[in-house]
């Protein structure tokens, strides 16, 4: 989920894949602090952070990533969320897991205590508000709009059973 990005409008949009609250608002984050001008984060519930808030995300150091540790973190992964998640995309978050503790204490995390449930999701949730995404809670993404030529364009939402076109240079799905 850490992104790269140049000065740019952008809405990170949410989807339903593993740590997707992480994964949106890690992607939110990143953009913000590549430059982007206006991030939108749209999230369906009525608060960020979703299972994150009360599930530990594995941080993994690089002495840690041996191969026995990898399968041991993804069978519990797995089976927190009732076999349901996508495997490769929970393989490719352990394999590349021991970046993310450096690019959190980066951005200001404090990890010393080592992960406890909740810490991470919270963390992030801060950080969003400070950077000042705009979060759009109770929003959902209804269809990706697309230009004459194709191209994704932006976003049609709906909130509190309003409808509205939200026009973006970039779409991230998280």
């Amino acid at each position: 989920c850490i992104l790269s990005f140049a000065r740019i409008r952008c809405i990170v949009m949410r989807i339903q894949i593993l740590h997707k609250d992480v994964c949106g608002m890690t992607a939110a984050i990143r953009a913000k602090q590549r430059g982007a001008e206006q991030v939108i984060l749209l999230e369906a519930s009525s608060e960020l952070g979703g299972n994150a808030v009360y599930a530990p995300v594995p941080l993994l150091n690089p002495e840690q990533l041996t191969e026995d540790a990898i399968e041991k973190e993804y069978l519990e992964m797995m089976q927190f969320t009732d076999w349901t998640s996508d495997p490769r995309i929970v393989r490719t978050l352990l394999e590349n897991s021991a970046r993310i503790p450096a690019w959190l204490e980066e951005s200001g995390a404090d990890l010393k205590e080592g992960e406890k449930d909740g810490k991470l999701a919270a963390f992030l949730i801060a950080k969003c508000y400070e950077l000042g995404v705009d979060v759009r809670l109770n929003c959902y993404a209804k269809k990706i709009l697309k230009d004459a030529n194709d191209w994704c364009s932006g976003v049609w939402v709906e909130q509190d059973g309003k409808h509205e076109e939200i026009e973006a240079t970039v779409v991230v799905l998280a």
